[in-house]
């Protein structure tokens, strides 16, 4: 018999690096034969059980996604403010230092949209989960509350249908051996009829056993069929019943199915961040300071404050005046050194600064 039970969805790699789907049998309990078999339900029970568990289990998994969101988001937050106090004493300028700092300011912002994608896994899927679950699954003293149900509701269901069952597997049994014995009779009378030496009282034993054995296969027969007869026409009302209670927990199940349906697509809301708006908002900023890196203007700034550009006190004739100081070395007056002295990296800065 096929199973029916569908199993997992794992992701596979082809050698061409393309991704393929590919289903793997779901682990179940070893069962065997029809559902319409005494016991056989007990599959449809343990999905009742199993639909618990699962619910755990992917609560587990939002949650483990989560911490990595919220892990992600201190791996940023990290990161801006070790750049940021890297940058101010960094001795890079003007528009590239903005747009250096830039960088910082995006990932920050990022940070606080990963930790935000943290906050609601937990709170719009796990817990909602969880919440679903509780509503959903009772505990007894040794189990569920609905696969208690279910088992009461199946066994009823099999009750009646149960017993002609047992009667008619003993009838069965039943004629099977008298058949056996009445052949076992039949080959003994047949095999001492070929042999002369059978005294005529045990020929006339051996066919008084042949008559009893072929009276009760008959009576065997007619009671295996009497049997049959009586299961045949308790059948439809089996059926009707056992199917009710099957319909009753597929409903279930399918209740099941829906709801965490409907908690993965808020998963994937939440997690589809090139459609979350917070996040595009973050490289916004990002793209307008790395397009004002102006070369020209970083170039031009630095040769005014430090290059080619400064101003310059040239050497020329100074008459002697006992109120001025001269440089002994010949590099100027010392109002010229103070005033060079005077620029600093800051004023290079473009007004960038790290961001947070």
């Amino acid at each position: 018999m096929s199973k029916e039970y569908r199993g997992t969805i794992r992701r596979k790699r082809k050698d061409d690096g393309a991704v393929e789907e590919v289903t793997v049998p779901a682990p179940e309990e070893k069962f065997s034969g029809s559902f319409w078999e005494i016991g056989n339900y007990k599959r449809t029970v343990k999905r009742v059980e199993d639909g618990a568990d699962l619910c755990d289990e992917l609560a587990k998994c939002v949650a483990e996604r989560a911490a990595i969101e919220k892990s992600y988001s201190k791996s940023l937050s990290a990161f801006c403010k070790k750049w940021d106090e890297h940058l101010t004493k960094s001795r890079e300028y003007g528009t590239l230092r903005a747009g250096w700092a830039a960088i910082m300011t995006q990932a920050d912002g990022a940070a606080g949209v990963h930790y935000a994608l943290h906050d609601q896994l937990l709170s719009d899927v796990e817990k909602e989960v969880l919440a679903w679950k509780a509503e959903h699954y009772h505990k007894s003293m040794l189990t569920l509350k609905e696969a208690k149900k279910a088992t009461e509701g199946f066994q009823k269901a099999q009750k009646n249908w149960a017993k002609l069952k047992e009667k008619v597997d003993k009838y069965r049994s039943n004629y099977h051996n008298a058949m056996r014995l009445q052949e076992k009779c039949e080959k003994a009378d047949a095999d001492a009829q070929l042999d002369p030496t059978v005294k005529t009282e045990r020929m006339a034993e051996l066919k008084a056993r042949v008559k009893k054995a072929v009276k009760e296969s008959g009576d065997a027969c007619h009671k295996y069929e009497e049997g049959l007869e009586k299961i045949d026409a308790e059948n439809p009302t089996y059926r009707a019943e056992m199917i009710q209670e099957f319909e009753k927990w597929q409903a279930f199940e399918g209740v099941r199915i829906d709801a965490m349906k409907a908690l993965l697509l808020r998963y994937h809301e939440i997690v589809d961040i090139p459609n979350n708006p917070a996040f595009p908002e973050t490289f916004a900023g990002l793209a307008n300071s790395l397009n004002a890196i102006d070369t020209a203007q970083d170039l031009s700034g630095f040769a005014c404050e430090f290059g080619a550009d400064m101003d310059m006190n040239w050497p020329a004739f100074e008459a002697y005046d006992g109120d001025v100081n001269t440089d002994p070395r010949g590099g100027g007056s010392s109002n010229m050194k103070s005033s060079v002295s005077g620029h600093s990296n800051a004023s290079l800065s473009g007004g960038g600064g790290g961001g947070g």
